[in-house]
C-alpha cells in the first residue's frame, strides 16, 4: 500500500481499492484525539445503529 491515509478529527482512514474496480473504505479511530474511551465507543455505537437502521 503507497498511499498516505485521510485524517479527519477522529479517524484516519484509507481506500482500498480492488481489481474490479470496487472500492471500500478502512476507518479506525485515531489514539490521542482528546477524546475518552467512553465518548470513543459511544460514538461507535451511534455509528453501529445509524447504519443498521440504514439497512
Amino acid at each position: 500500500m503507497s498511499q498516505q491515509p485521510l485524517c479527519g478529527s477522529l479517524n484516519w482512514a484509507i481506500v482500498l481499492t480492488f481489481v474490479d474496480s470496487v472500492e471500500w473504505i478502512f476507518r479506525c479511530p485515531q489514539m490521542n484525539n482528546g477524546i475518552s474511551i467512553h465518548t470513543a465507543l459511544e460514538l461507535l455505537e451511534s455509528e453501529v445503529a445509524t447504519m443498521k437502521y440504514i439497512k
